[in-house]
């Protein structure tokens, strides 16, 4: 199984290696597309030390047969979108600059930033589909009051 044994506490550590590898991959999705890049070079050099500001990382299991590796990748003006699937564990990563103004539609789990949280792995909502964890709407955003 994809990142070892999948009961009891993900440890802080695990849970940092979890958001890098989705956001790792997520970046080499969004270099491989036909469009411009949103990742900036700050980001991408940032996740050799951890999880950099503007990137979300939410977690989730599927319901369907298990694929080997199966992603999509959806842009909304800066912001960038991009669901992966590792056998029956999905990751979505939402990157932009300063801070994701998107969030999953679905109640997803999120891991990071930060990952000083206790989650489980009895916590991971399902999904039937990456499409469905993909969609996203608008984070409300608070209006400073003069």
């Amino acid at each position: 199984a994809a990142f070892g044994a999948r009961s009891g506490v993900i440890p802080a550590h695990t849970q940092l290696v979890i958001c890098r590898w989705f956001a790792k991959t997520a970046v080499l999705a969004d270099a491989a597309g036909k469009r411009r890049t949103r990742v900036g070079a700050a980001a991408r050099h940032g996740l050799q030390r951890g999880l950099p500001a503007g990137f979300d990382v939410y977690l989730a299991r599927h319901a369907g047969p298990r694929l080997r590796l199966e992603y999509r990748v959806a842009q909304d003006g800066a912001a960038f979108a991009c669901a992966i699937r590792l056998g029956d564990l999905v990751g979505v990563v939402l990157f932009e600059e300063p801070r994701p103004g998107l969030r999953p539609e679905k109640a997803l789990l999120h891991i990071g930033p930060p990952q000083t949280r206790r989650i489980t792995w009895a916590q991971l909502p399902t999904v039937q589909s990456i499409d469905e964890s993909l969609r996203s709407r608008q984070r409300a955003r608070r209006v400073a009051s003069s």
